[in-house]
């Protein structure tokens, strides 16, 4: 089934108008529509970069812009959970072992992306040793809980835009999910701003080898090169945004 797709930006992206003709990744459903989150497949080829950006355009509208409701969850009992979480993301300097890269920042870390991700650890469709023997042993409440205490951290913000990424060809793609226009994306992207470079870089390598999963990540990590790689998350690094939870007053 072929589709021809158009994308028109608002306010300060209304000269944006993006026009190809997409593949869908699986067939239509009863009413005609393609399901919700399945990705569009570019018919281009991968070093085109224009046809990369309208790609990863198109992966991100195929997603519900409706943030799904959270449940309160109890911040006090999250501490109880969470201290043990600190003995890795709260240490600024703590390293994996092997890829070695410093643990993720979590503090101002988006609530609704901590809790898919802690699920994603526990049902084994995200891979790594240490979190998914923590996220097996954590029930919905539990990881609600979590939640709910990260989020009295407060939220940084990927406060990006086409024009703020301007100059930096392999980062406009990530825009439409990881800035101002990607808010209210379900699932809840991270905020990558303030991110550990080398974390960033080791995710984005494993998305594109296939060793981490993630439909939109997956394509799109797919065109990157080396050097799109190193200039994505040197900005994304060098953004105010998540910090190490231990270290903030």
């Amino acid at each position: 089934m072929l589709a021809v797709c158009r994308i028109y930006g608002t306010g300060a992206r209304s000269a944006l108008e993006i026009e190809s003709i997409y593949h869908y990744h699986s067939g239509l459903n009863s009413t005609g529509r393609h399901h919700p989150g399945e990705p569009f497949v570019p018919l281009c080829k991968k070093e085109n970069r224009p046809m990369k950006v309208i790609a990863i355009l198109l992966l991100a509208s195929s997603v519900a812009f409706t943030q799904a409701a959270q449940a309160e969850g109890n911040a006090a009992d999250g501490a109880v959970i969470g201290y043990s979480c600190l003995g890795c993301h709260g240490i600024e300097s703590y390293h994996n072992a092997y890829p070695s890269y410093h643990v993720p920042r979590l503090g101002g870390q988006k609530r609704a992306y901590v809790e898919h991700a802690l699920r994603a650890y526990r049902d084994g469709s995200r891979k790594h040793p240490t979190m998914a023997a923590q996220g097996g042993s954590l029930s919905d409440s539990d990881i609600e809980n979590i939640g709910a205490w990260l989020e009295q951290f407060g939220t940084a913000t990927d406060a990006v835009t086409i024009e703020s990424v301007a100059g930096i060809d392999a980062a406009t793609a990530c825009v439409a999910c990881h800035g101002e226009a990607g808010i209210g994306v379900v699932p809840q992207p991270p905020t990558l701003s303030g991110q550990h470079q080398d974390y960033l870089k080791v995710a984005l390598q494993q998305y594109r080898e296939g060793s981490r999963s993630g439909t939109v990540m997956s394509a799109f990590a797919a065109t990157l090169t080396d050097e799109d790689i190193e200039a994505i998350t040197h900005y994304y690094a060098s953004r105010p945004g998540v910090f190490t939870p231990a270290t903030k007053n």
